[in-house]
């Protein structure tokens, strides 16, 4: 899969030490998903991504980084036919059940 925001993820892991080998494996792996054409197909090799509906209708992927006090969740728009995901936020826990998110995506 082609990441057109791939800097945000390099930006992010400076920000966020805790998580920076999470986040750049994430980025490895994505980046070498050759036959991913279904989210079923995600899924496969990220048993812990949800894919979810915003308010505008817009799906989006959200995958589950980090553990207890250092829980992230990266927001990934992926267009499998494309094979073109970009990178649209990173949120602690909390920030992510306030659910603001969603109206702006």
């Amino acid at each position: 899969m082609r990441i057109v925001t791939a800097g945000r993820i390099k930006e992010w892991s400076k920000i966020h030490p805790e998580i920076t080998a999470q986040l750049l494996r994430w980025l490895a792996v994505m980046e070498h998903l050759t036959d991913c054409r279904w989210f079923n197909d995600l899924r496969a090799v990220f048993n812990s991504v949800d894919r979810v509906i915003t308010k505008k209708g817009n799906a989006v992927c959200v995958f589950n980084l980090g553990y207890g006090k250092s829980a992230y969740r990266l927001i990934a728009a992926i267009h499998f036919n494309t094979q073109i995901v970009f990178v649209l936020r990173l949120l602690t826990h909390a920030e992510y059940d306030k659910q603001e998110w969603k109206n702006e995506l």
